[in-house]
C-alpha cells in the first residue's frame, strides 16, 4: 500500500512538472511578442520626436525681436538713433550721415553695418526719410528714445567735444589741447595749434594725422580760409552761454552798463575753466 502511494506521488509530480514547460513556452512567447511590439514603439516614437526644426523656428524668432529696437541700447537701430539725440542735443537736429556714423562708431557713412542700421531704423519709422544727406529724427523716435540733456555750459560744451573728438580716433592728448586752446573763443593759426600740441610743425606727417582726424569736428571747428597763417576757431554753437569776450574789450563793454563792472571783468578772466556764461 505503501508502494502504491509512492508511486501515485511521482506520478503526480510528472503530471505537475510536465504542465509546466506549457507555461514556460507561453512566457517565451510573451516575452517575444512584447520585444516585438516593443520595437514597434520605438519606431513609432522616434517619427513622432523630431521637433528640433520647431526650437529652431522659436530661437530665430525671439534674436529677432532683440534686435529690433526699443531704446535699450542693444541694436543698430538703438545705436544710430541715440547717436541723433546726442547730437540735437548740441543743436544738430538734420546731422549729415558721416557725423552720426562717427558718433554710432561705425567706420564711416559706407559702411555696410551703417547703411543696413539706417535701413531698418527707416523701417521702423524712428528716423525721417528723403533728406538725402541728412539725418533726422522722427516723431516716433522722439517718443521713444529719451532726451539727451542740453550743455549748461561752455565747459560742458567742451567736454562733449572732446568726447566726440576722441571717437573720430583722434589722439587724447592733442585734442583736450587744441580744444582748451579753441575754447577762449578766439581765433589762432595752425602754426599755433601745431606748437601748442607738441608738433615740430604743420608740414610733420604727425601733426597733418592729427589734423585730419580731428576735420571740422562736427563743423564746429572753423577754417574760412587755408595756409598755417589762416584763422581757426570755434562756431557760435560751441559757446551755449555765448561766446567769452576779450578781457580788454569787455571792461569798456562792460562799463556803460553801469555798477559791478570790476566783478563782471574778473569773470571774463577766470573764463579759463569755462564757468561762466557771457553774451557775445
Amino acid at each position: 500500500a505503501q508502494q502504491a502511494t509512492d508511486s501515485k506521488n511521482d506520478e503526480s509530480t510528472r503530471t505537475e512538472t510536465a504542465k509546466a514547460v506549457p507555461i514556460k513556452k507561453v512566457s517565451a512567447t510573451a516575452d517575444t511578442h512584447q520585444a516585438i511590439v516593443s520595437k514597434k514603439t520605438g519606431s513609432a516614437s522616434t517619427k513622432t520626436t523630431k521637433t528640433v526644426p520647431i526650437k529652431k523656428t522659436t530661437q530665430s524668432k525671439v534674436k529677432l525681436a532683440r534686435t529690433s529696437g526699443g531704446g535699450n541700447g542693444s541694436s543698430s537701430v538703438d545705436r544710430i538713433c541715440k547717436a541723433l539725440m546726442e547730437l540735437r542735443s548740441i543743436g544738430l537736429e538734420q546731422p549729415p550721415r558721416a557725423q552720426v556714423a562717427i558718433l554710432a562708431q561705425y567706420p564711416g557713412a559706407k559702411n555696410p553695418g551703417f547703411e543696413k542700421a539706417l535701413y531698418l531704423a527707416r523701417k521702423e519709422g524712428v528716423i525721417e526719410s528723403s533728406l538725402g544727406e541728412a539725418l533726422k529724427m522722427s516723431a516716433k523716435g522722439l517718443s521713444r528714445y529719451p532726451e539727451v540733456p542740453s550743455p549748461v555750459s561752455n565747459k560742458d560744451m567742451i567736454t562733449r567735444l572732446n568726447q566726440m573728438a576722441l571717437l573720430k580716433k583722434a589722439p587724447k592728448a592733442a585734442t583736450i589741447t587744441l580744444l582748451n586752446l579753441l575754447s577762449d573763443g578766439q581765433s589762432h593759426s595752425l602754426n599755433e595749434i601745431a606748437e601748442v600740441t607738441g608738433y615740430p610743425g604743420t608740414h610733420t606727417c604727425g601733426f597733418k594725422k592729427f589734423w585730419s582726424s580731428i576735420g571740422s569736428l562736427f563743423d564746429f571747428i572753423v577754417r574760412p580760409t587755408k595756409g598755417a597763417d589762416g584763422p581757426i576757431f570755434l562756431a557760435d554753437t560751441a559757446f551755449p552761454c555765448g561766446r567769452p569776450i576779450k578781457n580788454n574789450t569787455s571792461t569798456s563793454m562792460v562799463a556803460s552798463s553801469g555798477s559791478n563792472s570790476n566783478d563782471h571783468a574778473m569773470e571774463v578772466e577766470s573764463e579759463s575753466d569755462f564757468s561762466g556764461c557771457y553774451e557775445v
